[in-house]
């Protein structure tokens, strides 16, 4: 049975006439005005070697899975099976993702050091202690030009294997929260520390992941790039069978609760808990607003659910 990357191929070029007819655009000079952000001067191209559009301007790419997933509204699973039926292939598996099994990466290589006096006061005012912060290994290090938190990602032997950076204060008194390494493997903030028996919760951010854990509940990870970017799954695909049940917990917003589903539709045994708006978007603001027993509850009552996927 074929999985989703040989279907894709099969599909092969003409995933390029799809979604251009889907868009309603044509290409100038092998570009087309990119659908992720606002594109007056057309950015995307084609990339045949990997059958998608990738945008030269904010790196998004749009291939033919994706296009049916966002413009469409199918989940990854009926999507492979759409791209399936129209190359006359039966499939009713649960597909695995597209793992760049062969890619060589990088090992992250840079000067961090142990967190300033203001880099400690801006996390004591979202909550973290300074324990937690040894905990997760905070550090700090200059890049782009100022200081930045630098959030040390260890595999489940413990090597040190990627690195996010964000900036010490508030988001929106920069031009972005953080970066990352180039070439460096995505993997969960925190998955060194898991137990694989029980439940996982999934948080959108590495300060929401470390409340979790300071609130009393220590089987938690974060995503490594925010809610747009799920190569994580890809790349740790094998490692994700071995748990046995996931809680993402989304932030109470669109692009949260759409990264939920997509969860929902590559990985198994998957709940989705969102905090009510009067409690807060996210782990961060309802321990800020009810409290480390509150994040515990939300997601003990999440445990005690039927799972939705």
């Amino acid at each position: 049975m074929l999985d989703a990357q040989e279907i894709k191929e099969r599909l092969g070029q003409e995933a390029r006439h799809i979604i251009l007819s889907g868009l309603g655009q044509q290409e100038k000079g092998g570009k087309i005005r990119c659908p992720y952000h606002s594109d007056d001067n057309p950015s995307m191209s084609w990339f045949k070697e990997g059958l998608m559009y990738r945008c030269h301007a904010c790196s998004e790419t749009l291939d033919i899975y994706r296009y049916l997933e966002d413009y469409k509204s199918l989940d990854f699973r009926e999507a492979v099976e759409e791209v399936a039926r129209m190359v006359g292939v039966d499939t009713g598996m649960k597909p695995k993702p597209i793992i760049a099994s062969k890619k060589q990466f990088d090992k992250p290589n840079i000067k961090q050091y142990d967190l300033s006096k203001e880099a400690l006061e801006y996390m004591k005012l979202r909550g973290l202690n300074e324990e937690t912060l040894k905990e997760w290994n905070v550090k700090q290090t200059n890049k782009f030009g100022e200081e930045r938190y630098v959030f040390n990602y260890y595999d489940e032997k413990g090597e040190l294997t990627f690195v996010s950076y964000r900036h010490i204060g508030k988001a929106k008194e920069h031009g972005d929260k953080g970066g990352c390494e180039k070439n460096t493997k995505a993997i969960l903030f925190g998955m060194d520390k898991i137990d694989k028996d029980k439940p996982l919760v999934i948080t959108e951010g590495q300060i929401d992941a470390m409340i979790v854990w300071q609130s009393g509940y220590k089987n938690v990870v974060s995503v490594p790039s925010g809610s747009n970017n799920l190569t994580w799954i890809d790349h740790n695909w094998d490692w994700l069978q071995e748990i046995k049940e996931f809680i993402v917990w989304a932030d109470n917003d669109e692009p949260g609760l759409k990264m939920a589903q997509k969860i929902q539709s590559k990985l198994k045994n998957v709940k989705v808990i969102v905090a009510d708006e009067g409690e807060g978007a996210d782990a961060n603001v309802l321990h800020f607003r009810k409290g480390p027993e509150a994040v515990v509850k939300l997601i003990e009552d999440a445990i005690n659910e039927t799972p939705n996927g």
